[in-house]
């Protein structure tokens, strides 16, 4: 591939907010138009850096392109980012009142024994005692603090991934989400507002990246779909002669 060719589309591609994937798609494709129409200039008898400048320069401002991509790829990014945050903003607010609730407020001091002799520090400890205590715990008790505890958080690792760009990789959706369970396991402490258990904040990370892998497989089909009827339909406006 031509080197002019390779820079404007990789600007091109920049412009544009896609990743992994749909990038090397995309490159594909605008490859593809960009050589269709470098050699129909090519028949005119244009030599092969001319050829490319006027092929290039038919497209378009690289600017202008990755925005129109994005208009075409994703014509309800806004709305739908929108209602994203909307919708984060209610489920924090419903996480946060269940599990920070003034209701569930201790009597014990912050240094009396009985706030501390039930902190578990150790991992997997409550999670074994819950999963094997079925003959003297309630099952309801067993359900919200195994399943309850990971079901919670799982729209959290969806949202991550979804409404903060620089949270991209698993990675980093594990961290914040050991984060937020520890600020929350912390919190709950310092308030008396429960009991600090590690297995909570593993339970609970656990919950974060089932929504991480949720969000990519569901955005990785409607992407594909979206990219197939738009690119090859729509041949994504790019301004052919």
């Amino acid at each position: 591939m031509n080197k002019l060719v390779q820079k404007y589309i990789k600007e091109t591609i920049n412009k544009a907010e896609v990743t992994g994937n749909e990038k090397e798609e995309l490159e594909s494709e605008l490859s593809e138009h960009l050589m269709l129409l470098t050699n129909e200039y090519l028949q005119k008898g244009l030599t092969e850096e001319e050829a490319v400048k006027f092929a290039i320069r038919d497209f378009g401002d690289e600017r202008t392109i990755g925005k129109g991509l994005n208009n075409i790829l994703y014509p309800y990014r806004n709305a739908l980012r929108i209602i994203g945050w909307a919708s984060f903003i209610l489920y924090s607010s419903v996480v946060l009142l269940i599990l920070l609730s003034p209701l569930r407020r201790s009597t014990a001091s912050f240094f009396h024994e009985d706030l501390w002799i039930n902190i578990n520090f150790i991992p997997f400890k409550s999670i074994i005692w819950y999963t094997t205590g079925f003959e003297h715990i309630n099952l309801n008790t067993i359900i919200y603090n195994t399943l309850g505890n990971i079901i919670i958080f799982i729209p959290l690792g969806f949202f991550l991934i979804y409404l903060v760009k620089r949270i991209k990789s698993l990675g980093s959706v594990l961290l914040v989400s050991i984060a937020i369970s520890l600020f929350i396991e912390v919190s709950q402490l310092v308030f008396r507002l429960g009991q600090g258990d590690v297995d909570d904040i593993l339970l609970n990370t656990v919950g974060a990246l089932i929504g991480y892998f949720l969000f990519k497989l569901t955005s990785g089909i409607g992407m594909r779909y979206i990219k197939m009827r738009s690119i090859r339909s729509q041949k994504i406006h790019f301004k052919l002669p």
